[in-house]
């Protein structure tokens, strides 16, 4: 029980101190690396780059905004770089276990009509809370990502 709850612990004082998501790390490098709305900034360095390759993309930034943000600060680009491939990682690690907990879901359903019980209904209820929550949190960042370009896209 002690070790289960040292590595949570452990797991927690990581999370925390990772700057990529808006938790302690996030304000600890904002705040060292005088960065404000480090997230917002980064989002700007991304479509800066994105449109240097695709010159097309009809996602534009205001030059007003593109004067407020140094893109050459190196503190930046190190987050900014950091963040993206952290989201990927973390995204991709999210795809996974959503598509294995889709994959286990006839199985678990099977089990419990099967046999009617706390232990065959575990699972079936594992796999439907954590569907769920990817479900939710997907629509949620869907919808926040789809009002930031078309905001953007009408500057």
């Amino acid at each position: 029980m002690i070790t289960f709850l040292l590595k949570i612990n452990v797991a927690t004082m990581i999370i925390n101190g990772l700057p990529f998501m808006k938790f302690d790390g996030y304000w600890v490098y904002s705040d060292l690396f005088t960065l404000p709305n480090l997230r917002q900034q980064s989002n700007i360095y991304l479509v800066r780059f994105l449109n240097r390759f695709f010159p097309k993309l009809p996602i534009r930034i205001p030059e007003k905004v593109l004067q407020m943000v140094d893109l050459k600060n190196p503190f930046l680009i190190i987050y900014s770089i950091g963040r993206y491939i952290f989201m990927v990682y973390f995204y991709g690690k999210i795809i996974v276990f959503f598509f294995n907990t889709i994959s286990m879901m006839p199985l678990a359903a099977r089990n419990l009509i099967n046999d009617f019980s706390i232990c065959s209904a575990e699972p079936f209820l594992q796999a439907s809370f954590s569907l769920g929550l990817f479900v939710y949190f997907t629509t949620v960042n869907t919808k926040t990502y789809r009002s930031y370009f078309k905001n953007r896209r009408n500057a």
